[in-house]
């Protein structure tokens, strides 16, 4: 339920309540309204909290972190810097959701690494890394995912180069060898 439903269903409670209160003091029934009144205080600091409170992306993140980080926090290890990610297979889920089926399945930690602009969830298999990563904006960039593009291009072109290093040699009928070498562009 988003924010805004949740203020208008609040709003028809507390004018509800509030007719409540007033009917129970109409009829006598003071302790009945006291309750109401109370009731009607606390629905009242609930509406102005849902109002003033912050909802910009930095907010929403911020809390859905600190909501994971609580709920998770046992099965969850925090790392100071960046995790080396060299000789595995590096995968990255679609949501965090994936990531604690992972964690269920193979009961191995969660690893939590934190950026300026995002947060960056890992699971380390036997030569697999998963990965998933909460961006603050959508246009974010997480340094942990370049270091990943730049390592798999790395490993792309290592294959390449030892392509290009593989030399044909053609021998035609008319007796002519040809050497055929692959160019990288």
């Amino acid at each position: 339920m988003n924010n805004t439903n949740k203020i208008v269903i609040l709003g028809f409670l507390i004018l509800g309540v509030f007719f409540l209160s007033f009917i129970c003091f109409l009829n006598d029934n003071v302790n009945y309204a006291i309750v109401l009144i109370t009731i009607l205080f606390l629905l009242l600091i609930y509406f102005v909290y849902l109002i003033v409170r912050k909802n910009d992306a930095e907010s929403i993140y911020i809390r859905k972190i600190k909501r994971i980080l609580k709920v998770y926090n046992s099965d969850i290890v925090y790392l100071e810097n960046d995790y080396n990610f060299t000789d595995l297979d590096v995968l990255k889920v679609k949501d965090f959701k994936d990531i604690i089926k992972a964690y269920e399945q193979l009961n191995n930690p969660i690893m939590f690494l934190s950026e300026e602009k995002t947060s960056v969830f890992l699971i380390k298999t036997d030569n697999e890394l998963l990965y998933y990563v909460f961006y603050k904006n959508n246009g974010d960039q997480s340094p942990f995912e370049e270091k990943i593009n730049n390592y798999l291009q790395l490993i792309n072109e290592n294959k390449l180069t030892k392509d290009i290093d593989k030399d044909t040699i053609v021998k035609l009928n008319n007796n002519k060898i040809y050497k055929i070498i692959l160019i990288k562009k």
